[in-house]
């Protein structure tokens, strides 16, 4: 008997160790109903980990937000090979948002989703107040994605 309490034991604790690894924290495919991924065409020009970096950067910004983007305005962020544009939508007024919230669901449409090659990467909520794209430098949303 305590061999099988043993045994039962190390398979609960194995088993809760699987599954926290996913949670709400490390996959954020949870907000599916909050958020859209789209995977675009391979950019041979960027580098992965340009763009690892560079969401790293942004997901880095203070607590209380970023400096906010008004309406129908578009920003851009470059490091080496990748480059981070939001456009806000014309039927929001002004976007302030979480750098760490951006981290999460742009790392995980880059890595996860659109997977090993270097697919660009389209993220947006719901609501369409925003848009974001992960794609090479000098790439303009009025291009093809």
């Amino acid at each position: 008997m305590r061999f099988f309490l043993a045994i039962l034991f190390c398979v609960s604790l194995a088993t809760a160790s699987f599954l926290s690894h996913g949670g709400t924290g490390a996959d954020p495919s949870y907000k599916s109903s909050t958020y859209y991924w789209e995977c675009g065409k391979e950019a041979t020009s960027m580098k992965k980990f340009d763009c690892e970096r560079l969401l790293s950067v942004l997901g880095k910004t203070p607590k209380h937000g970023w400096e906010p983007i008004k309406k129908g305005e578009s920003r851009e962020w470059h490091w080496d090979t990748c480059s981070v544009t939001i456009k806000v939508g014309h039927d929001s007024f002004y976007l302030v948002m979480e750098g760490d919230e951006f981290y999460e669901v742009g790392h995980w449409g880059l890595k996860a989703l659109c997977g090993p090659s270097n697919q660009r990467t389209m993220v947006r909520p719901g609501n369409e107040s925003w848009t974001a794209w992960i794609t090479e430098r000098h790439w303009e949303p009025e291009h093809a994605f």
